[in-house]
């Protein structure tokens, strides 16, 4: 998985959702590809803590990081260059995640 493909997809799925009635089979679809390509790696935990942390609103290109570097198994906060306490916290969670220590983390471990 490499930033181009995923901005690219990312701004494809983007534009069906808006061409998208809510109440369509359609939105639906879109809606759950673009949470599969979010949520695939990362859980919404997570993605909060990320948002919380960044120093301006969200853009594809933070998504974009945020996904490759959750698929890669890098360290998200890092990634985004967040605040180092932020990366510590990201550390940490993913130390407890691989005991399996965490159980309140329902989604896929990355």
């Amino acid at each position: 998985m490499n930033e181009n493909q995923v901005r690219d997809e990312i701004k494809e799925l983007r534009q069906e959702f808006e061409k998208s009635l809510p109440s369509s089979a359609e939105y639906t679809r879109v809606s759950k590809k673009l949470d599969d390509l979010y949520y695939e790696h990362i859980d919404i935990r997570e993605a909060a803590l990320i948002a919380k942390h960044l120093d301006h609103k969200d853009t594809i290109d933070d998504d974009v990081k945020m996904i490759v570097a959750a698929a890669n198994g890098e360290n998200v906060a890092e990634a985004l260059d967040l605040p180092i306490n932020v990366c510590a916290a990201f550390k940490i969670l993913h130390e407890r995640l691989a005991k399996g220590s965490d159980p309140g983390r329902t989604g896929t471990e990355s």
